[in-house]
């Protein structure tokens, strides 16, 4: 059984505070449970969350609904913007929970993220500006006639695009990392 934390506002009372994979997460995260509404939810439903692939729409009673939602990277720099947003939640919460029981989980994902980022800061992203184009010359001949020469672009394939920003245009960094066996947190799980 997962667990979704809700904000217990009557002004915003379907927006997911945290989330929790587990009733010993649940019962890790620092928060005061008594101030936010906690909903039992399948693993299905928190994985969908966790990965940005849906989100909850409305909650009645005890029962979220939810809402397909697409989460992809428009450009590197919009990703490692999500990253860099990351790293700093990251940070805040290991810098003031040394002794925290989840503090080496968020500290290999706060590892594996600066890698991450560091790997597609180095990597040249795909686009059409950055294609290698040569000019080809060549001569003309047509009835006998020779024109002058005549130049085309063509263009190279490009070897040397990253893979992995390519395929975070069409997903969320959490399912990218989960797809490929990495960790893979959500914001709403920082304790």
């Amino acid at each position: 059984m997962a667990y979704f934390i809700f904000n217990n506002y009557q002004t915003d009372p379907n927006t997911i505070y945290k989330i929790a994979e587990d009733e010993n997460y649940l019962n890790n995260l620092l928060l005061d449970k008594s101030i936010y509404k906690i909903v039992n939810v399948s693993q299905s439903d928190f994985i969908a969350v966790k990965n940005n692939e849906k989100q909850v729409d409305s909650l009645v009673g005890e029962v979220p609904t939810f809402k397909d939602i697409f989460v992809g990277f428009t450009s590197k720099t919009v990703l490692i913007d999500y990253i860099n947003n990351f790293i700093m939640h990251i940070d805040a919460y290991l810098k003031n929970n040394k002794n925290h029981i989840f503090y080496s989980m968020w500290n290999s994902y706060l590892t594996q993220l600066k890698k991450f980022k560091s790997e597609i800061e180095n990597k040249q992203e795909l686009t059409v500006e950055n294609i290698t184009k040569y000019n080809i010359s060549y001569k003309l001949n047509v009835d006998g006639k020779n024109w002058e020469t005549i130049e085309t672009p063509y263009t190279e394939e490009v070897t040397t695009v990253y893979e992995p920003f390519n395929t975070l245009r069409n997903i969320s960094l959490e399912k990218y990392f989960q797809n490929n066996n990495l960790l893979s947190y959500s914001f709403l799980q920082i304790p």
